[in-house]
């Protein structure tokens, strides 16, 4: 659980209108989202690679958010997200597919190493003045 104060800053800065019209806008970059009947249920993202891992390189495709609302969990939409995410980058990648996730999210990282994601570094994340410890996974 994060500190209250650290949370707000971290959505207000990433998630407010100017700064999600500019990742939406981002050139190289894929969104998909799953909604029904205009509720947002599910949504993925990805684009150029920016984990920092020293093989790591921008011409390579990362996958930067997949987010499924605990409303919709269980439904399979974030398998598949995935399928088509993972399309998608193998489409738009000169190397390895990377992924950066939350150490702590057990179910992620069963999921991603069933595609054949394996760990291959640890960093820090950012939120608000937190640091989550996360894991790069890569795959090729």
């Amino acid at each position: 659980t994060y500190p209250v104060a650290d949370l707000t800053a971290f959505l207000d800065a990433s998630f407010n209108a100017e700064a999600t019209a500019a990742k939406l806008a981002e050139p190289d970059a894929a969104w998909w989202v799953a909604d029904r009947d205009g509720e947002l249920l599910a949504f993925a993202n990805a684009g150029p690679n920016t984990l920092p891992h020293p093989d790591g390189r921008a011409s390579h495709a990362e996958l930067r958010r997949l987010y499924v609302g605990k409303q919709a969990q269980g439904l399979g939409l974030g398998t598949q997200l995935l399928k088509i995410s993972l399309d998608w980058m193998e489409a738009h990648t000169d190397g390895p597919l990377w992924i950066g996730v939350w150490s702590g999210n057990h179910k992620a990282q069963k999921l991603y190493a069933a595609y054949g994601f394996e760990k291959a570094g640890e960093y820090q994340y950012p939120v608000g003045a937190w640091m989550d410890d996360e894991f790069i996974l890569r795959r090729g």
